[in-house]
């Protein structure tokens, strides 16, 4: 099993968000470039090359939020797709 651990994703991926494109193109650019960074410095620290991992992979998405309020989870997973993206790369 590997543990990857991301930043919380802003408000700004959400699909429900009422902002500017460029400002949603900036954060799905972010998170993902974030992601991939943070995948990459597990797989080196555990050894493992790209490409090495092939076929189907399971992911768990577990959320700590910081404040106690009711999330919406299709919200959050959405939130997430540019994360799981920089994660597939």
């Amino acid at each position: 099993m590997i543990r990857i651990s991301l930043p919380w994703p802003t408000a700004d991926l959400s699909p429900n968000a009422r902002v500017h494109w460029r400002s949603h193109a900036r954060a799905k650019k972010s998170a993902k470039n974030a992601a991939w960074g943070f995948t990459k410095a597990v797989m080196g620290a555990i050894g493992l090359r790209h490409g090495e991992v092939t076929g189907p992979v399971a992911v768990t998405l577990t959320f700590h939020p910081l404040m106690d309020r009711a999330r919406d989870v299709d919200n959050m997973q959405a939130r997430m797709k540019a994360g799981l993206d920089g994660i597939a790369l």
